[in-house]
């Protein structure tokens, strides 16, 4: 007899993962083609970030991530690959897509972002 054990998906994350709700501070993806557009931070992680995108990327796609920082260096320029994206809200036009960090960031470098 085969016994399975499942396992919550926060509790199989590598990193813990912040909620990020605050509006207003600069954001900006561009792709490997150069096209740039604005983004909303759904979460943000040491490994990884979750963005909310009106422009439909396709995973394994790699982005340049400009995020406004509370500290001296004022923001943050990441490279990250598009690991999984889905529809935000069906028909809106809007995608959630989930990426990697290039280089995770530090626990300094985390909270300058949140």
């Amino acid at each position: 007899m085969a016994y399975f054990s499942y396992t919550s998906v926060s509790e199989r994350r590598a990193s813990v993962r912040y909620p990020v709700t605050e509006e207003g501070r600069g954001k900006s993806v561009r792709d490997e083609d150069g096209k740039q557009w604005d983004a909303r931070v759904y979460n943000l992680s040491a490994g990884g970030i979750c963005l909310i995108v009106n422009h439909r990327v396709q995973p394994g796609e790699l982005l340049q991530i400009e995020l406004a920082a509370k500290d001296e260096k004022g923001s943050r320029h990441l490279l990250a690959r598009v690991v999984r994206v889905e529809s935000d809200s069906p028909g809106s036009g809007w995608w959630r897509a989930g990426c990697s960090f290039a280089k995770r960031l530090t626990d300094f470098e985390l909270l300058a972002l949140l």
